[in-house]
């Protein structure tokens, strides 16, 4: 038999079940204890792909606080930019055609998505994988958070996967990783003051008194609380309110002088008519 070629007699249907039989099995297959099982009962889109089920969260406030800090701080440094998309508890699908095919982020972040409403964010609709995703520890979600969901996240290609624990069960409150370029994650080194740096978010976060306290790298400012995020965001909009009045009142402005101006030239129009 020659080297490449398929025995004499076989079958077209033979050489594909032999192709099939040597390609890797799809990521549903290699992280299915990654995967979200639903709860009914189960709303689903038009193409038939679940969005919503009966699957209620009723951690209090350890599970929600860190997420919502995260949350305010990122819509604080990105609410300008209409190509930077977060969602909380959204499903992720990552195998067109799978509808089981799906992982739950807590918290998941896309730069160069925009920013508008969807059920679900189906991976062969949208540009990109996500380049941030946190998980906040629970009681019953330890083992999957931590043992299955980041290599099923390092095979999709996410960037950073940061892990929040209040509850004492990891070795520190914070544990984030960042893929490497061999496609694995390695754990991102605390800094100096304790804090750890996304390089994605641009923010340094750590825990103080057991709330996720956030700093901008680049203009320094702090994100610790909620109502400390609500005046930030009071603020920031009373400065691009304030900003966008006096352009308003330049823009007057110019226009007053552009008609005295019109109006000194057809003066002296006329006076040279005389």
């Amino acid at each position: 038999m020659v080297q490449g070629t398929f025995p004499v007699g076989s079958t077209a249907l033979e050489r594909a079940a032999r192709r099939r039989s040597r390609a890797p099995p799809p990521l549903s297959v290699v992280h299915a204890q990654a995967l979200h099982q639903p709860v009914p009962p189960v709303e689903y889109d038009a193409e038939g792909y679940p969005f919503s089920d009966g699957h209620f969260e009723m951690e209090g406030d350890y599970h929600s606080h860190p997420l919502h800090s995260l949350f305010d701080a990122l819509r604080l440094l990105y609410e300008g930019r209409e190509d930077v998309y977060y969602a909380f508890d959204m499903g992720l699908f990552f195998e067109q055609g799978n509808r089981r095919a799906v992982v739950v982020p807590d918290l998941f972040v896309v730069f160069g998505a925009a920013k508008r409403s969807r059920n679900s964010y189906k991976l062969w609709e949208e540009p990109k994988v996500p380049d941030f995703v946190m998980e906040v520890i629970s009681e019953d979600s330890l083992k999957k958070d931590v043992e299955y969901k980041p290599p099923l996240y390092a095979a999709l290609g996410v960037t950073e996967y940061w892990t929040f624990d209040s509850l004492g069960r990891l070795p520190a409150p914070i544990v984030p990783w960042r893929l490497t370029a061999a496609g694995t994650y390695k754990q991102i080194p605390q800094g100096a003051d304790g804090s750890y740096r996304s390089e994605v978010l641009r923010l340094d976060m750590r825990v103080e008194k057991d709330v996720l306290s956030l700093r901008d790298t680049v203009s320094g400012e702090q994100f610790q609380d909620p109502p400390t995020m609500v005046r930030m965001r009071r603020r920031a909009e009373a400065r691009a309110n304030d900003a966008e009045a006096r352009a308003n009142d330049a823009e007057a402005r110019a226009d007053t002088a552009e008609a005295r101006v019109r109006e000194l030239e057809e003066l002296l129009q006329r006076s040279a008519n005389r």
